[in-house]
């Protein structure tokens, strides 16, 4: 597969704010089908503990989890497409950070480029760092995909995701 420029995640990533959330999602249209698969799912329970789903009024949305919204980019020929394939490789937050290069803490001394990854939680959420000043994420149900001001006191890694994304 080739690798897609750092420019064109960070478009997707920007066009994908407002979306909604979606556990084990990445840039899937929202159906009935997806919601039966995510229901009979190991993450069931994020769908069924919640005491008011959203779910059928976001039908026909994308929808993303955190490290769905940065390996969707890779599958989908345009911010508004659904995906072609399953993405390859398709990592957990903390496996995806171990395989970024130029990766580690942050500090306030840091000097991101646009498309880093950036990570915090213990390495178990991620967002993409816009080059504008701002981070974009899938924040989970209660937020959706959002763009918020970086500050680097509340993410703890950063790293760029090369095996995925060209950065020169």
């Amino acid at each position: 597969m080739a690798k897609k420029s750092v420019d064109y995640l960070v478009e997707y990533a920007k066009a994908q704010v407002g979306r909604p959330y979606w556990c084990g999602t990445w840039g899937n249209i929202a159906s009935q089908y997806l919601l039966n698969r995510k229901l009979n799912s190991k993450v069931a329970p994020m769908y069924i503990n919640n005491p008011n789903p959203p779910y059928t009024s976001q039908f026909g949305q994308k929808v993303h989890d955190c490290n769905g919204l940065v390996y969707a980019a890779s599958e989908c020929d345009t911010p508004n497409s659904a995906p072609k394939a399953y993405p390859n490789p398709y990592w957990a937050v903390p496996t995806l950070y171990k395989h970024c290069e130029d990766a580690g803490k942050l500090t306030s001394e840091t000097k991101l480029v646009k498309g880093e990854l950036l990570f915090r939680n213990s390495l178990g959420h991620v967002g993409i760092y816009g080059g504008d000043g701002y981070v974009y994420h899938a924040k989970g149900h209660a937020w959706g995909v959002l763009k918020e001001k970086y500050n680097y006191k509340e993410w703890t890694h950063h790293g760029k995701f090369k095996e995925m994304y060209d950065y020169s």
